[in-house]
């Protein structure tokens, strides 16, 4: 009976083990955008798969044309902020201040013309 006990708790181990490995990529989660038009840019640009492997923080990306783009994705994974960099950290950290992440998106909004119109 023992010995019947530990098959079954090795082939459980073995299917959880395996089960990760045989999940297709398709299936990973994605990740989340703080606003749709934050998604609709990252797409637009080229950059949502560099989104995709980018950990959480500050990180710079390259567009499909070249340019730098600032992206700030956060302790859950939610991109915040796409942008054109134009403040350093240390500027967001010494005068804090919601409009660095308007300007800077405003900027990308008007070279890459990706928002609908209104």
């Amino acid at each position: 009976m023992a010995t019947r006990t530990y098959c079954h708790v090795i082939r459980l181990l073995q299917v959880v083990l395996l089960l990760p490995m045989l999940t297709p990529m398709s299936m990973k989660a994605q990740k989340a955008y703080k606003a749709e038009h934050l998604k609709t840019a990252a797409l637009a640009m080229g950059v949502a798969n560099q989104l995709e492997q980018a950990a959480t923080g500050t990180v710079m990306l390259s567009a499909q044309d070249g340019l730098t783009i600032a992206a700030r994705i956060n302790e859950q994974g939610i991109v915040e902020h796409i942008g054109l960099p134009m403040f350093s950290e240390e500027i967001r950290t010494l005068i804090p201040s919601p409009i660095y992440d308007f300007l800077e998106y405003a900027v990308l909004n008007k070279k890459y013309n990706f928002a609908p119109p209104q």
